[in-house]
């Protein structure tokens, strides 16, 4: 039986249809290892877990649960995730990928793949202290999030980001994040809604230099750098 079979035969009591897979490294052993005790639930699953350095992971799956809380908090070794789940469903990523600020501990994330328009009701410390990664591709909905706090923060390295038209309708923090595209820019402006009242756009100095903070307080935001 192949990884991805047994992967797959892995995650079975747990969802319909899934398949995940891996490569770098290890082989893919390293979501094996942490799968199997998945215990119905997506939440923490893989808190804490070491994968193989260089770990690439795809993970493809129609019935994720809603709660993507910590799921791949604190990991080390992990550099490309693909995540693919449905967008009719809003999803629970607190802490999805928070680092560990700890030397020898802290993230190797450098690119996460996301669905175009997938929807979360809370974004807080969503890559918190992933000082290594550049890219989030996939356009980010954030109309129904309750909360974005510090979602960005300690991304020094983050490039590429991109959100849903309007959908940003919480502060939104990429402090240090001095990095950003100018694609990036502008799709975070566009994001920001006119119906969000007190809201914050907090940047890193150098990236609020390259726009006319009239395209944030026209759109009813503060802008904080």
């Amino acid at each position: 039986m192949s990884i991805a079979d047994e992967l797959s035969t892995s995650m079975k009591s747990l969802l319909d249809a899934t398949y995940v897979a891996g490569g770098g490294g290890g082989g893919g052993q390293g979501l094996l290892n942490y799968i199997s005790g998945a215990a119905g639930s997506f939440e923490n699953l893989f808190y804490g877990a070491t994968f193989p350095s260089g770990y690439n992971a795809y993970i493809d799956t129609p019935k994720a649960p809603a709660s993507l809380v910590s799921m791949f908090r604190v990991t080390t070794g992990l550099e490309k995730l693909t995540f693919l789940v449905p967008t009719d469903k809003v999803y629970n990523a607190s802490y999805f990928m928070f680092g560990s600020t700890t030397a020898g501990q802290k993230s190797t994330i450098k690119e996460i793949h996301l669905p175009d328009g997938i929807k979360f009701s809370k974004f807080d410390r969503f890559v918190s202290n992933c000082e290594s990664l550049r890219s989030i591709y996939g356009k980010i909905d954030l109309s129904q999030s309750t909360t974005n706090d510090i979602c960005f923060m300690s991304c020094p390295a983050l490039v590429d980001v991109e959100f849903v038209k309007g959908s940003i309708t919480q502060s939104l923090y990429l402090k240090q994040s001095s990095q950003l595209s100018d694609a990036s820019i502008a799709s975070i402006l566009e994001g920001l809604s006119l119906d969000a009242t007190g809201q914050t756009l907090t940047l890193h100095s150098s990236v609020a230099a390259r726009i006319d903070e009239r395209e944030v307080t026209d759109r009813g935001w503060t802008l904080v750098y």
